[in-house]
C-alpha cells in the first residue's frame, strides 16, 4: 500500500483486534492481516493527528491545528470502520497536543505553544478526567532561544512509564533528552527528565 501524506506519527497494534492502525494526516489506515485500508477513519481536516494510544476498546486519537493557533483535541474511537464513529472528543486546550499515552488508566499528554509574543515557550502536561475534560497538573514555561525548545512525536511505555523526547531551556540551564512521566506514590504524576 502507498499513502500519500504530508505529517505521519507512531502506530499501534490494538491489543483487542490485532489489527494495526497508522495515523497520518487526518486519518488513519489500517492493516488486517495483511489486508490493508487506506482510510479507515477520517477526522475533520483542519486537525493533524500527532499520537494515538489504547484506553480500553476504544483508540485514544490526539490532533492539533494545522494553522498551529488554537487549542487541540482529543476523540476516542471506537474502531468501527463501518459506522466510522466516534465516541468522545475532548478539547485539550491551547498548544499542539503531540504526545498523548494511557498511564494507569488514565490519558495524558504533552502539548507545546509559544506566547503571542513569541518569547516565552511552554510545555502544558494534562490528563484526562473524564466529564471535567483535559485538567493541567504541570507547565513548563521557557524563554525562546537561538535554539528553540522542542517536543517530539516519537514516545514509548514501558511499565506504565511514558518516555518521550523534549528540548527544554529552564533557568539558564539546557535539558536535552528523554523525560518520562509516571504515577508517583501519592497518586499524582511525576515528571522527570531521565537521559
Amino acid at each position: 500500500v502507498i499513502l500519500a501524506y504530508t505529517t505521519i506519527a507512531q502506530g499501534l497494534v490494538h491489543s483487542q483486534d490485532d489489527i494495526l492502525y497508522v495515523p497520518y494526516d487526518n486519518k488513519i489506515a489500517k492493516n488486517d492481516n495483511g489486508s490493508w485500508s487506506n482510510v479507515a477513519l477520517t477526522l475533520p481536516a483542519d486537525l493533524y493527528i500527532t499520537s494515538i494510544c489504547e484506553k480500553g476498546r476504544f483508540i485514544a486519537i490526539a490532533c492539533a491545528p494545522k494553522s498551529g493557533v488554537g487549542s487541540s483535541r482529543m476523540y476516542l474511537w471506537d474502531r468501527s470502520t463501518t459506522l466510522a464513529t466516534i465516541s468522545d472528543t475532548v478539547d485539550w486546550g491551547v498548544g499542539v497536543l503531540s504526545v498523548l499515552e494511557n498511564i494507569e488508566g488514565y490519558l495524558v499528554g504533552v502539548s507545546s505553544s509559544a506566547d503571542a509574543t513569541r518569547t516565552t515557550y511552554k510545555v502544558t502536561f494534562r490528563y484526562y478526567a473524564g466529564d471535567i475534560g483535559a485538567v493541567q497538573f504541570h507547565e513548563l514555561s521557557s524563554p525562546t532561544t537561538a535554539t528553540s525548545p522542542a517536543l517530539l512525536i516519537d514516545k514509548q511505555k514501558i511499565n506504565n512509564r511514558l518516555y518521550f523526547a523534549m528540548r527544554f531551556y529552564q533557568n539558564g540551564s539546557l535539558y536535552h533528552g528523554v523525560w518520562s512521566i509516571s504515577r508517583g506514590e501519592g497518586g499524582g504524576f511525576v515528571i522527570t527528565h531521565e537521559r
